[in-house]
């Protein structure tokens, strides 16, 4: 499930056609529409939002990556959201509340949306994008370690997977805490090589184009209206 969920973080092959404001936009507004969902006042809209939301973000990157990918990448996210949710149901925190069921199933859709559409600022935007975005806002010496940071993301959550499975087939009934030792190794090798690789082949300071307008924009914005007009006429009614 580790090795799955390194995939949510890799950008997809196919090209979009969306601009490179139209995928931040999109991205960031599912996140600020989420958040303005803990505000709805009708308690059927409140507890249906958050699957509405989660729906739609399924349905546009199974169609961008598959439907396999999208669902296995999800497999870890939901396990710890669902253990999370129940320990909180029925072992609350002294003094705290008990959380009711309904709340507690919108809490883990919604907890799952989130992680949906921070993902896809990774999915959607290329590290050349990012890299010209950061340094359009000033950071044009941060964009360079931020970019290659980023582009090692998978690669970790990789190497962990492979840790724990090394751990686990080798050291049945060992301490997890035995997992840092391959982990730490791997990480140092992995530096070690970039590092080599990098000083033999600078990295040059290569800015994609930052589009602005793409014809297939008017889906992504239209998608963010329907969303946005649910959370108005919450506010109308």
């Amino acid at each position: 499930m580790i090795r799955d969920l390194a995939y949510m973080f890799l950008q997809s092959r196919r090209d979009p056609g969306f601009s490179t404001l139209g995928k931040v936009t999109y991205s960031v507004g599912l996140i600020l529409l989420l958040v303005a969902s803990r505000t709805i006042g009708n308690q059927l809209l409140y507890y249906i939002y958050p699957a509405i939301v989660l729906l739609v973000e399924l349905l546009f990157l199974s169609r961008l990556r598959g439907h396999r990918v999208v669902l296995n990448g999800l497999k870890l996210v939901a396990l710890f959201t669902v253990i999370s949710v129940a320990l909180t149901m029925f072992f609350p925190l002294p003094g705290g509340a008990r959380l009711q069921p309904g709340e507690a199933v919108a809490g883990a859709v919604r907890v799952v949306a989130f992680f949906l559409a921070f993902t896809q600022l990774f999915q959607l935007i290329t590290v050349e994008e990012w890299r010209g975005i950061l340094a359009r806002i000033g950071l044009r010496d941060q964009a360079m370690a931020f970019t290659l940071a980023l582009s090692q993301l998978p690669l970790t959550i990789l190497y962990f997977s492979e840790a724990l499975t090394t751990v686990s087939l080798k050291h049945r009934g060992v301490s997890k805490g035995s997992i840092l030792t391959p982990l730490i190794y791997h990480a140092a090798l992995s530096t070690r090589s970039r590092l080599e690789a990098l000083l033999q082949y600078p990295v040059k300071p290569v800015h994609a184009e930052l589009t602005v307008v793409r014809p297939r924009d008017a889906h992504l914005y239209l998608v963010l209206a329907t969303l946005a007009s649910l959370l108005m006429l919450d506010a109308v009614f």
